[in-house]
């Protein structure tokens, strides 16, 4: 089964990865779930770090940082690449 997953890179906002790990980790036999992860830039977000940065370098961070939270949930293996998308408001 495969599921996607929302990759909050806050610090305190992990409850998704540790759903995820959970499910991994206790899923019954022969069911093998698999995760994609994604993570959202929010335009209003965009808007604030553009000034002092490219958005190149801002997806680059985002991907570490997002591939870092999959590392400390053991996701790593049962994950497919991280997805960074932008939410851009109307």
């Amino acid at each position: 089964m495969k599921w996607i997953v929302g990759v909050d890179l806050r610090e305190t906002a992990t409850g998704a990865l540790q759903f995820s790990q959970w499910l991994a980790r206790n899923a019954a036999r022969p069911v093998r779930h698999t995760f994609v992860p994604v993570h959202v830039l929010e335009e209003s977000y965009l808007l604030q770090v553009l000034r002092y940065t490219q958005e190149a370098e801002v997806e680059a961070k985002a991907l570490t940082d997002a591939r870092h939270q999959l590392e400390r949930a053991e996701l790593s293996e049962a994950a497919e690449p991280v997805k960074i998308t932008i939410l851009k408001l109307d």
